[in-house]
């Protein structure tokens, strides 16, 4: 008889993200409790943010992210768009800039290996460069 392999259990919960002019934080928040965290801490004063939340289902794999990232950004930002993919579905965060076609932008992205999702991105000043992954 054919083994059935167990299904994989998302690590990823739900993403929160906070935007202006362009991406300014992303977060992960984790099935296990953790929450990885990335870009600028928020402050209560921050006039025109605008927040995105997006609940992922139990076997809902993040497997790739996609950055668009203006060269000319401050460097505390993560990008004019983020794209995160996931085994259901193309989830898209997008700052104001976003609309203005930033001239000097270049698009770099992660993707897990088969069997394996993205717990968490890493960053070299703004630009995406890597991922944790379980």
């Amino acid at each position: 008889r054919p083994r059935s392999r167990p299904k994989l259990m998302g690590a990823v919960k739900r993403i929160v993200a906070t935007t202006k002019e362009y991406v300014e934080s992303l977060k992960f928040c984790m099935r296990s409790g953790e929450v990885v965290a990335h870009g600028k801490e928020e402050t209560p004063d921050q006039k025109e943010m605008k927040y995105a939340c997006f609940y992922l289902e139990e076997e809902e794999l993040l497997q790739e992210v996609e950055q668009l990232m203006d060269r000319d950004a401050p460097p505390d930002t993560l990008g004019v768009e983020i794209l995160l993919r996931t085994s259901k579905r193309d989830l898209t965060i997008c700052g104001a800039a976003k609309s203005r076609s930033p001239a000097n932008v270049v698009r770099n992205c992660s993707k897990a290996p088969a069997g394996r999702q993205i717990r968490g991105l890493v960053f070299a000043s703004h630009e995406l460069v890597g991922y944790r992954h379980q």
